[in-house]
């Protein structure tokens, strides 16, 4: 119950970048066609160039940028809601929710099984209120890591009570919840990690019989990956999204990095964002601060089990590590650790749990105390600490935060608004874009009842350091960089173009009605751009607006030869 209250507030939140265009997909207005099993099919070679001319993507856009991912199952969830309720998104999140609670339920069942009521109710509990959840349940299109984890939970229960007896049915059952769970998303994979954990820890197993029993995963898996490969799926071009096979140097530079963070998301609840930009001594002064007593403690605590709850916590160990190998592929975010925290939680658990024991001994004398109970006790306390005390404050906060950001968000959409809501026909130019909505449904945002794009829409920069706008001409205007920052967003932020394809000076790209030229680039990434468009600058077809702290302002280009600055 108090997972539920304090995951509550996410009930109340509306519409989220992607959400708009989702909505616009079933609606009909998104500039190409979607059915209800594309919701997730965001742009490949055949869409490209048609979502740059509408300004669904920016002019900078990678010229083969691919993200597209197979989420059949989440995106007919996800088509049969618009349809059912449009843009009311209240059915949505309390969709959102039942899928939650059925991964919450699951997990406990899996871990209760596996070892024991004790750790169950712990662990359990952690699960719950980990602040992994929220950016699933206020961000719609983030829906499908609750289906694919609250199917994926209930597949791993029936493979491992088959992998235990070996029990026809429970081959067939696990097989089509992972199955289920694979087509509601990629994140499904991460239970490839369970899969083998569990082959690790076990004896006596031939390998004709190994072979033969993990199949129930191994069938839907390739078949999956098969599927995904053959229909084009996959995602290239983006700094957010590295393909380790495609963009291998930047997969493995920063791999290291990525699993640091969500390590430290799962077992210590840190906040991705924390380490974000963070010194890599600061990393390592954690770990070799937390590490070692965090190891010591959960050796001693999985080696006070009977011997198959001893199998089943290792194999839960072994797995919640091996499923993070997935996601080294994406930036490091704490709502994709929900496959991975199954695992963690179950170990955390049984520590706690051990700990807890310990400590009623030592103060009842009937234990001498070693170094090892010590330690436990100790990590124990602050493990307990920082999921049952620190991580439901965080959940409750991080649940009430995407709210009000789009409370604020929806407030500066409104000064765009005002200036089109009588002239749809008009062409929104903002010279400058600080958050990420007019880049990420910001276009399907203007008219957000209907989802109807303006006539057109160009972000010409993004970024947060004040710039210069010089008019060089009647039609041509250029935007400069007046700081270090580059007038475009570079590394994991910028999915739309990856750094191993820079934009040079001397470099151009024409969009419909506008050309841009580098006119300087650096290391440091676009110094000056020259937007030249097919009609005059002045024309009261166009809207011109730059984005600052306070919201949207008017960006009106300055005399011939004149130059204006773009505050904060």
């Amino acid at each position: 119950m108090m997972a539920v209250l304090l995951h509550l507030p996410a009930i109340g939140a509306p519409l989220m970048t992607d959400d708009y265009e989702q909505s616009a997909m079933v609606a009909g207005t998104f500039p190409v066609p979607r059915g209800p099993f594309d919701l997730y099919d965001w742009v490949g070679d055949a869409t490209r160039a048609t979502l740059v001319e509408r300004g669904v993507l920016p002019w900078w856009t990678h010229p083969r940028l691919k993200a597209r991912f197979l989420r059949p199952l989440s995106s007919a969830l996800l088509w049969a809601d618009y349809r059912a309720f449009g843009r009311w998104p209240l059915p949505g999140h309390l969709h959102s929710f039942a899928w939650w609670a059925l991964s919450c339920v699951a997990v406990y069942g899996l871990i209760r099984r596996t070892l024991g009521g004790r750790a169950a109710v712990v662990g359990g509990a952690i699960f719950a209120l980990a602040p992994c959840h929220v950016s699933s349940l206020v961000w719609l299109a983030n829906r499908e890591v609750l289906v694919s984890t609250a199917l994926g939970a209930l597949a791993l229960g029936a493979y491992a009570r088959w992998r235990d007896d070996t029990r026809a049915r429970d081959a067939w059952s696990s097989a089509v919840l992972f199955t289920l769970a694979l087509l509601s998303g990629e994140y499904a994979l991460c239970f490839s990690g369970y899969v083998i954990a569990i082959d690790l820890v076990r004896r006596g197993e031939s390998a004709r019989q190994r072979l033969a029993r993990v199949l129930p995963f191994v069938l839907p898996a390739v078949s999956y990956l098969t599927a995904r490969a053959l229909l084009g799926y996959g995602v290239y071009g983006s700094d957010f999204y590295r393909d380790p096979f495609r963009q291998a140097g930047a997969f493995f530079a920063g791999a290291p990095s990525r699993l640091e963070t969500l390590l430290a998301d799962a077992w210590l609840t840190t906040d991705d964002a924390f380490w974000r930009g963070a010194p890599a001594w600061l990393f390592l002064l954690v770990a070799v601060a937390t590490a070692p007593v965090l190891l010591v403690a959960v050796r001693h605590a999985i080696g006070s089990l009977a011997p198959r709850e001893r199998q089943g916590a290792m194999w839960l160990l072994y797995g919640s590590c091996l499923s993070l190998s997935p996601l080294l592929a994406v930036r490091a975010l704490e709502r994709l650790i929900a496959p991975a925290m199954i695992g963690v939680c179950a170990v955390l658990g049984v520590v706690i749990a051990h700990a807890a024991s310990l400590a009623r001994a030592r103060d009842a004398r009937t234990q001498p105390v070693g170094l090892a109970a010590a330690a436990t006790v100790f990590a124990g306390t602050l493990l307990a600490f920082a999921h049952l005390v620190r991580s439901p404050f965080l959940t409750w906060f991080s649940a009430r935060e995407p709210c009000e950001i789009e409370a604020i968000a929806e407030q500066r959409m409104e000064g765009i608004r005002a200036h089109v809501r009588d002239a749809p026909s008009k062409h929104i130019l903002i010279v400058r874009a600080q958050w990420g909505q007019p880049l990420l449904g910001g276009v399907f945002m203007v008219d957000p009842d209907r989802g109807v794009p303006p006539a057109s829409w160009r972000v010409l920069t993004w970024g947060m350091e004040p710039s210069r706008m010089l008019r060089t001409g009647p039609r041509a205007i250029d935007v400069v960089a007046i700081t270090p920052a580059p007038l475009v967003r570079r590394g994991e932020e910028n999915v739309f173009r990856s750094d191993d394809a820079p934009l040079r000076s001397g470099d151009a790209e024409a969009v419909d009605g506008m050309r841009v030229t580098v006119i300087d680039a650096d290391e440091r990434g676009l110094r000056r751009l020259r937007f030249e468009f097919d009609r005059d600058l002045d024309d009261p077809s166009f809207v011109w607006l730059f984005e600052a702290t306070g919201g949207f302002s008017e960006a009106r280009p300055p005399e011939a030869g004149g130059e204006r600055i773009l505050p904060l």
